[in-house]
């Protein structure tokens, strides 16, 4: 098989088993979270909205977010600045894919019975004779800096705003840890997240607090910041920085990638169509 077939048979491996588990609810309610995103308009929250349902960020943004769900308020559209961040984040989506999937894990060493083991295993996000999902992965592209301005590319610790979003994403998939990558054109960062079942338990205390009752938010609750303490104390805690890598690219196989069970595709270079193993 050639390289380029096989990144492009990887990528939608990878992909396709990060997209089929059907999420489990870890007997909590699974209304709380986004369990599938073709249901993510019709659902209190999503994980890309908790930290504005929480309460996290603004007031009027809680208020927003309360009126959208219990009144039925158009939810805004994005201002054209947000919506480009949001199409620079989909398009590079790829190539963060393409960066985990050509990194091995590294040498782990281990020994049976006297003799010494070095294995260099290509990636582990689902068992696959049981293949049930042992590790979450959340993916983050952020925008680059202004011209004339200076932001990090990357991100080395995992932001605030975004920690409610990988511990649902957890406890939907039912996993214990989370592989958060960030990308950018010259390198990507790699973070291992662990689920905290204290600090979630916090989290839906408080969107039930907020959204059980009826009552709009006039106020941040007095939960907030002992919620942000903790949210701070779990980054420290609970999230191991890996490593920064030199990206990779992907780019979108133009011809048939249905397949996913077989390394088989079918590529197309100038006029000419070539199947390759």
């Amino acid at each position: 098989m050639s390289d380029a077939c096989f990144q492009n048979w990887s990528v939608q491996k990878l992909k396709t088993a990060l997209r089929k588990r059907s999420p489990t609810t870890h007997g909590r309610k699974s209304d709380l979270v986004e369990s599938e995103l073709t249901n993510g308009s019709t659902s209190t929250v999503t994980g890309s909205t908790l930290n504005a349902a929480l309460g996290l960020d603004t007031l009027k943004s809680q208020q927003e977010h309360y009126d959208c769900v219990k009144s039925g308020t158009k939810r805004k559209e994005p201002s054209p600045q947000v919506m480009e961040k949001m199409v620079h984040g989909t398009q590079n989506e790829i190539h963060a894919v393409a960066t985990a999937v050509s990194k091995e894990e590294g040498r782990i060493k281990t020994e049976s019975n006297g003799v010494c083991i070095v294995v260099s295993p290509d990636g582990s996000f689902v068992e696959e004779e049981t293949e049930t999902t042992t590790m979450a992965v959340e993916i983050k592209c952020p925008f680059p800096a202004q011209p004339g301005t200076y932001k990090p590319p990357i991100y080395h610790k995992v932001p605030k705003y975004y920690v409610p979003q990988i511990l649902s994403e957890m406890y939907a998939l039912n996993v214990e840890s989370l592989l958060f990558l960030c990308y950018s054109q010259e390198s990507t960062s790699a973070m291992h997240a662990h689920f905290d079942a204290d600090l979630w338990s916090m989290i839906l205390k408080q969107l039930e607090a907020v959204y059980e009752t009826g009552v709009r938010p006039v106020r941040k609750s007095n939960q907030i910041v002992h919620l942000k303490e903790k949210i701070s104390a779990y980054i420290d805690k609970h999230v191991k920085f890996i490593g920064e890598f030199v990206s990779v690219k992907g780019e979108q196989c133009p011809g048939k990638t249905s397949h996913i069970d077989e390394p088989f595709c079918t590529h197309k270079k100038a006029k000419h169509e070539v199947s390759t193993l």
